[in-house]
């Protein structure tokens, strides 16, 4: 199997737009999605203002680590791994599936993604513009609570999955 290519990643702006570059569209979609799941019509709305449902192609990188946290990309489509590089081949940290949420580092300052992630299938997406959440969650204390609230969940998952990933890891080496 050869290795994934390696390019950098591409803002969502810059991802191909599907056929549907709608609002509206970006609605429904927000409203079907599970980390949205509760969230009023109303505020959907005012997310999907800064949102675009876009693509990534199989074998490439939707992130890199390091790279700008500028989007918060909710999947559809497709599985994506959360990888991180070291001496050896990549350690993945968890597998993302439709339904998932791929990345937090948008809301916390420096703004720096933690970890590579790597299409394994083409992936249809959300990907909403960083900018535009963090204003929204600046002047809507409620909303904002309630975003805030739900991305540090997503945080504290990720933390389980990389420590139970260390934690095998480290078994694994000890059992050698």
């Amino acid at each position: 199997m050869n290795p994934p290519t390696d390019p950098p990643a591409l803002p969502a702006r810059d991802t191909r737009a599907l056929p549907t570059g709608d609002v509206h569209a970006v609605v429904a979609r927000l409203a079907e999605h599970p980390f949205f799941a509760g969230i009023s019509r109303e505020d959907l709305a005012r997310l999907a203002e800064g949102g675009a449902l876009v693509e990534f192609d199989a074998d490439r990188y939707a992130l890199r680590q390091g790279g700008p946290g500028e989007t918060f990309t909710l999947l559809l489509e497709g599985d994506v791994d959360l990888e991180v590089a070291g001496a050896g081949p990549p350690l993945v940290i968890e597998s993302l599936h439709a339904g998932d949420a791929l990345g937090w580092s948008w809301l916390f300052p420096p703004h720096r993604w933690a970890f590579d992630a790597h299409c394994r299938t083409q992936v249809r997406a959300i990907a909403l513009d960083a900018r535009h959440l963090r204003a929204l969650i600046d002047a809507d204390p409620v909303l904002g609570r309630e975003l805030t609230h739900r991305v540090a969940e997503l945080v504290a998952d990720r933390l389980r999955h990389a420590r139970l990933q260390i934690v095998s890891g480290h078994a694994h080496d000890h059992r050698a």
